[in-house]
């Protein structure tokens, strides 16, 4: 369902899984999460919660599980274009996942959204002026610091084809030579059920920076790039 993007669909599915198992820790992911794509931020933040709520340190997967809470309840915010506080949630994702065993997809989308927060965070603010159509202000210092996430995401994970998009379109908006990655890393489907592969692929899609017939980037008076 994530897949074809047939997100009511998805959620209603997920819907079904988690009511029947609201124990499941990996159905409450996925029902949270399809529930922040169609637009029901409050009732994803609640599933989210009441999972985060039922960890134990005990489990032996304790660090990734709170990873993962804390990197899909971003997604929700990235979802609702609360991107100053998604980015504070893939923070946090990266705090514990560095706690335990890493999973290099998670780990690299991870930085992925780091990076695609930190452009989009500052883009917010629509305007018109000068004569130029509704354009945003994206400034070049803003730009650079989400290079490094970019680069840490293909480290982490070269096969990481949305990391790779946006770094090498931020290496040419900013006249900067791409580095190579090599060592690629594959998601190996005896350990990811195809439920999850699928949602790592739709994630992916989600966090990819923005494509446009044409890109125009111009400096203003502000100091500032101007996106249109």
């Amino acid at each position: 369902h994530y897949k074809a993007e047939a997100y009511r669909k998805a959620n209603h599915a997920f819907g079904q899984a988690y009511r029947a198992l609201p124990e499941n820790f990996f159905f409450a992911m996925a029902y949270g999460l399809s529930l922040a794509r169609v637009g029901q931020a409050r009732r994803s933040s609640e599933v989210l919660s009441i999972a985060d709520a039922s960890l134990r340190p005990v489990d032996e997967d304790f660090p990734l599980k709170k990873g993962l809470v804390h990197f899909f309840q971003g997604m929700g915010l990235a979802y609702s274009k609360n991107y100053g506080l998604a980015f504070q949630a893939f923070r946090e994702s990266l705090y514990w996942q560095q706690k335990g065993p890493e999973d290099p997809v998670l780990l690299s989308q991870t930085y992925n959204g780091l990076g695609y927060l930190t452009v989009m965070d500052q883009g917010l603010n629509v305007s018109k002026h000068a004569g130029l159509p509704e354009h945003t202000h994206v400034h070049r210092r803003d730009l650079e610091r989400a290079l490094p996430f970019f680069e840490q995401a293909l480290t982490a994970n070269p096969d990481n084809g949305t990391a790779l998009r946006n770094y090498v379109a931020l290496c040419d908006t900013l006249d900067t030579a791409a580095k190579v990655f090599s060592g690629g890393y594959r998601a190996n489907e005896d350990t990811l059920t195809k439920t999850f592969l699928d949602m790592h692929r739709r994630i992916l899609r989600d966090l990819e920076l923005a494509e446009y017939d044409e890109v125009l980037f111009l400096v203003d008076v502000s100091g500032s790039m101007v996106m249109e």
